[in-house]
C-alpha cells in the first residue's frame, strides 16, 4: 500500500490534481478497510484448519494491489490510458476476489451465505460496469471507485451487524 500512495502522490500531485489524487487515495483506503475488516475482524484466528486457501487467496490480493500501483501511472498517460483502465479493472476485481475467498475462514457467526455473495457480486459488477462507462475520465473513475468500495464496506459491515444481533 505504501508504494501505491507514493504512485498516487507522484502521478497526481495535490497542487495540480487535488481531487483525482485525493479520490484515488480514498478509494485505495476503502479497499484497505475492506481487507482489514475481513482478515482481522471476521476470520477465526483460532481455527485449526489447513491454511493453504488463505495463502492462495492472498495472491490475487497482492497482485491487485501491485497492479493498482502501476495502473495509476498508466491512467495519467494518454498513450497508455486504455491499458491503464484494463489494469485498473483487473486489479479491482482481483483484489475483491481474493478478499472474498478469505471468507472461508470466517468465524461461524460471520459465515456468508450464497445470497450475500450474490449481492456483493452484483454490487461489484455494477461498480465495474460504471467504471467501464467512465473509463476515459479519471476523476469520474476515481469517484466510482470510492463509491463502490464504500458501498461494499457499508454492506459488509451491515451484514456483520445483522449476524451479531
Amino acid at each position: 500500500m505504501g508504494e501505491t500512495v507514493i504512485a498516487i502522490i507522484s502521478t497526481y500531485p495535490l497542487t495540480e490534481s487535488l481531487y483525482q489524487g485525493a479520490l484515488l487515495f480514498a478509494g485505495m483506503s476503502f479497499m484497505f478497510i475492506s481487507y482489514m475488516t475481513q482478515t482481522f475482524l471476521a476470520i477465526d484466528h483460532h481455527r485449526q484448519t489447513a491454511g493453504s486457501l488463505m495463502f492462495y487467496a492472498h495472491i490475487p490480493i497482492f497482485i491487485g494491489i501491485n497492479i493498482f500501483t502501476v495502473e495509476i501511472e498508466f491512467l495519467a498517460d494518454s498513450h497508455h490510458a486504455n491499458l491503464g483502465f484494463a489494469l485498473f479493472l483487473f486489479s479491482f476485481l482481483s483484489f475483491y476476489a481474493g478478499v472474498l475467498t478469505t471468507t472461508h475462514y470466517n468465524q461461524s457467526i460471520y459465515q456468508l451465505h450464497l445470497k450475500t455473495y450474490l449481492k456483493i457480486g452484483l454490487l461489484l459488477g455494477i461498480g465495474a460496469f460504471i467504471m467501464f462507462l467512465v473509463r476515459h475520465h479519471i476523476l469520474l473513475l476515481s469517484l466510482v471507485l470510492c463509491a463502490t468500495t464504500w458501498a461494499y464496506n457499508c454492506y459488509y459491515l451491515a451484514v456483520r451487524r445483522r449476524k451479531r444481533e
